[in-house]
């Protein structure tokens, strides 16, 4: 799976064995998620919290069987990464 999505021009999830392209957003989509972030962003910040607000370009390892692109992902405290680049530690998954 790795190696295929990454030499996609498209972002591909996988979840139990399939691999699944991730389709582009509505214009309705790609109003509500930058809107979204930033209140997300805004809100942990004035909280004083020790948590990073990722993208939709994050992958997202959540197991074995499941590795997503979420819109949005909050880790709290440090991030972890595996050799992939891949979140291994993420607090909130968010998918509009």
């Amino acid at each position: 799976y790795e190696a295929f999505n990454r030499a996609a021009l498209e972002k591909h999830e996988y979840w139990k064995g399939w691999t699944i392209q991730v389709p582009g957003g509505t214009p309705e989509h790609n109003i509500i998620i930058p809107r979204f972030t930033t209140l997300l962003t805004n809100l942990l910040d004035d909280l004083e919290t020790d948590c990073t607000v990722f993208g939709s370009d994050q992958q997202i390892f959540i197991s074995e069987s499941r590795i997503v692109y979420p819109d949005i992902a909050v880790v709290v405290g440090d991030w972890q990464v595996d050799h992939y680049d891949r979140l291994r530690n993420p607090f909130l998954v968010v998918e509009v």
